[in-house]
């Protein structure tokens, strides 16, 4: 199954309920621009992949033992190699 979800901004906190549990990775601000997603449902398994387009995004990483608390360190380099940017227009998508 394919589905495309486009124009419209969307609050990127929306998707901290899926990627903190399974990423361990918090959205702390930005909005989404454009988000394309594929999902294949098998039985009791899903499986995917999501690319989003992106602006003003911030990221906290989060202790594997404390999921409440971020990783100073690591939430401030994710950040600094983290695109501020990311338009799916102007990229070439798989």
């Amino acid at each position: 199954m394919h589905l495309l979800r486009e124009p419209g901004q969307y609050e990127s906190r929306f998707f901290n309920q899926i990627i903190e549990t399974n990423e361990g990775i918090r959205i702390r601000k930005g909005q989404i621009q454009q988000i394309n997603y594929e999902v294949v449902l098998k039985d009791s398994l899903a499986l995917g992949q999501i690319e989003a387009g992106y602006e003003n995004l911030k990221i906290d990483v989060l202790r594997q033992e404390n999921p409440s608390k971020k990783r100073g360190f690591l939430t401030m380099l994710a950040n600094m190699i983290l695109k501020n940017r990311n338009n799916l227009q102007n990229a070439i998508l798989k």
